[in-house]
């Protein structure tokens, strides 16, 4: 993200929750979790969603570095899927992280370590892959695959004090204008070295049985949000370390996001894709945190991971803000604008290889975001770009505002006029925002 003066730029991961409909019982071949009973009835089944309807080649590994196993492969954590589809399970191997030859450099060991990795994914037929919106079930080869799907990290038994906890949402198809998440899986490694991992999904305690590495993963349903699952690895000196990010007391100016954020202002995509939007959550101190923005899936937003047809919430777009006091925060200027650019022509976000209709639309490369805030008693907010001019109406008790252009501005500089409630305006501009 670019920043200007009149540019605030602090993500806050704002999520929206929900209560559990149903704990799926993780299950490896040493046993089955404990604590892990049902809270409340399963969750509704969505026909055709999560089935497998037919079977694909293998996709090739990603990146430029290889994962070559050292030793075995093994499945150490299992979960039943909410809907009824294939098992959910975690994959644990060491291995040698290669830089594959096409990138190396002379001279330099292409090896750059042997970490502990894990992969998340599916069991259909036997076989370990990932299940994709329209029923396309692909068998997951061992590589560097990063995001939400896999991790590697330390071999020591504690795992150098950085123990994981992922979590992701499948959902229906991402191409649409609209989408909705399946459900919430949360996943990830504590090391051999854990005494006890104890999961908490909506304040419900679950405790997964004990592997080797002390791999673990829940599935429930889309009633339970990402950040509502947390949880703490306690190693053999009693030492603790927390487990996922969690509707908790964040850092931030004005002590950060307690509250559940809710969805604030909206955007839509150029591409007509899934629309944009931001969130606003309530601290512990009384003031508001605005969270940057992201994609929006029912009443969730986050990133979008096009190839995996999956929502993490955690993955904002935009910049954002915390600990807004009032008119102070304004003193100097009536809108607090900040951008992001790049993107938008990957399968990733859905560029031509994403087919969310960019050829069809005619719209360039890229997607150019702004997003931020209005002071109070400014009931409408034009910005004045070399692509055109757009009236934003701020949204929320943050008065937060975004909107979402196809491709970048070369050239030129943004005009932004706050009009107040009692007919005044204010002009303030953004020099340029090149990209």
């Amino acid at each position: 993200m670019r920043l200007r003066p009149l540019a605030l730029a602090a993500v806050i991961a704002g999520l929206l929750g929900g209560v559990v409909a149903a704990i799926a019982i993780p299950t490896t071949k040493v046993g089955i979790a404990r604590g892990a009973a049902a809270a409340g009835p399963p969750a509704q089944v969505v026909p055709g969603v999560d089935t497998v309807a037919h079977v694909a080649p293998a996709a090739a590994p990603e990146g430029d570095v290889d994962l070559r196993p050292e030793g075995p492969v093994r499945i150490e954590a299992r979960a039943a899927d909410p809907l009824g589809g294939p098992d959910w399970a975690v994959r644990v191997f060491r291995a040698a992280r290669v830089v594959r030859p096409g990138s190396r450099r002379p001279g330099v060991d292409p090896v750059i370590g042997h970490p502990l990795c894990a992969q998340v994914g599916r069991i259909h037929a036997g076989r370990f892959g990932w299940l994709t919106a329209d029923g396309t079930f692909r068998p997951l080869r061992i590589g560097a695959q990063g995001g939400s799907v896999a991790t590697c990290g330390s071999r020591k038994a504690d795992m150098n004090g950085m123990p994981t906890l992922d979590t992701l949402s499948p959902i229906t198809d991402p191409h649409a204008p609209a989408a909705r998440a399946k459900s919430t899986v949360a996943w990830g490694v504590a090391g051999r070295g854990a005494r006890r991992v104890t999961l908490k999904v909506a304040g419900r305690a679950v405790v997964p049985n004990r592997t080797p590495n002390n791999a673990y993963i829940i599935a429930v349903g889309p009633e339970t949000d990402q950040r509502e699952i947390t949880g703490t690895a306690t190693y053999a000196d009693g030492r603790g370390h927390r487990l996922g990010g969690g509707l908790h007391h964040a850092p931030g100016i004005g002590g950060g996001a307690s509250g559940r954020p809710v969805l604030a202002a909206r955007a839509p995509d150029p591409n007509g894709g899934l629309p944009f939007a931001m969130t606003v959550s309530q601290g512990r101190d009384g003031t508001w945190c605005q969270g940057g923005g992201g994609r929006v899936v029912g009443g969730r937003v986050g990133g979008v991971d096009y190839a995996r047809d999956i929502l993490t919430e955690n993955a904002n777009t935009g910049g954002g803000t915390c600990g807004v006091r009032g008119p102070s925060l304004f003193k100097d200027h009536p809108v607090l604008l900040g951008w992001s650019g790049g993107g938008g022509d990957t399968a990733e976000e859905g560029g031509d290889t994403g087919g969310t209709g960019r050829i069809a639309r005619r719209t360039q490369r890229g997607l150019m975001t702004f997003t931020g805030q209005a002071a109070p008693g400014v009931v409408a907010v034009t910005l004045e770009t070399p692509r055109d001019v757009r009236t934003l109406i701020p949204s929320g008790p943050t008065r937060a505002i975004i909107a979402v252009y196809d491709g970048s501005f070369p050239t030129g500089s943004v005009k932004i006029t706050a009009r107040f409630k009692d007919g005044h305006v204010q002009t303030d501009r953004l020099p340029d925002v090149g990209m």
